[in-house]
Order: structure tokens, then C-alpha cells, then sequence
């Protein structure tokens, strides 16, 4: 397990989340992942890196489930990390769930601390079919006011 804390440290392992490249990446990552559960060894944002990069793998898969149940894992343990909201919102989106996906991006947007940054939802491809909706345009006026 070393050798992958060292890959994952180095930046080696969240290089392969890219698109075609992400079932190569769960494994790893939710070995890193039961690794950190039973002996805990990476600093709070390797951690949180940890989980968001493990959830985007399963995300970009098509395991929107697992990525759930990931990003409800990383809340449980630290809830104060807005992407953990951010992306549980995209996974909503993904499912159709315009009000769901609001109620993610609003926590995220509360839990976003001073100088950390939140990706546009206009830029997420699972948030076009939102556009047209009154409700989720007010949640874009609220992240662009956090900018």
C-alpha cells in the first residue's frame, strides 16, 4: 500500500481520472481510501483530495452510486469540504434531479471558506439541461457573487 500512497502523493494516481482512464483509477484509489479508514497517514487536504478524486473516478465510470456513497463517506468525516457538496450536486444532475442538484450546490456554497473556489455549474455539462429553470439560475446568481 505504500506504493501507492507515494503515487497518489506524487500526483501520479488523479493523472489517470482522465476520460477513458477512469476505471483504471478506482481500484487504487478506494484501496488508498480502506487504507486511510484503518490507519490514517495523509494530511487533511491529501485526504480530501483522496476522496474527491475517488469519486470522480467512480463518477466518470458511470458508478454514480459509489460516488455517492463516497462523497457521504468524506461529509461524515468532514463536513465543512464544499466540494464534497459541489460534486454530490453534479451526481443529482447527472440523475435529473434539478431540486436535489440545488440542495448540494446551495451547502456547497455554504460550506466554501475564504479563497477556496468552486467550479462554475455553467461549465458542467450535466447542469445544461438546468439552464431554463428559475430556481437553479438563482443558485448560479449565488456562486457568482461568491467569485
Amino acid at each position: 500500500m505504500r506504493w501507492f500512497l507515494f503515487l497518489f502523493l506524487a500526483g501520479f494516481v488523479p493523472a489517470q481520472t482522465t476520460p477513458g482512464q477512469y476505471e483504471k483509477a478506482i481500484e487504487p484509489l478506494q484501496k488508498a481510501l480502506d487504507q486511510e479508514k484503518k490507519e490514517s497517514k495523509l494530511s487533511n487536504a491529501e485526504w480530501r483530495h483522496l476522496v474527491e478524486s475517488l469519486a470522480i473516478a467512480y463518477r466518470g465510470a458511470g458508478k454514480l452510486t459509489a460516488a455517492e456513497e463516497v462523497l457521504q463517506y468524506g461529509i461524515s468525516k468532514d463536513s465543512k469540504c464544499a466540494t464534497f457538496y459541489y460534486t454530490l450536486g453534479a451526481i443529482y444532475g447527472d440523475w435529473n434531479k434539478v431540486y436535489v442538484s440545488i440542495k448540494w450546490l446551495k451547502q456547497a456554497l455554504e460550506n466554501q471558506s475564504n479563497g477556496e473556489k468552486l467550479p462554475d455549474p455553467r461549465q458542467e455539462d450535466t447542469f445544461e439541461r438546468f439552464m431554463k429553470n428559475d430556481d437553479f439560475r438563482a443558485v448560479l446568481r449565488e456562486f457568482d457573487q461568491r467569485r
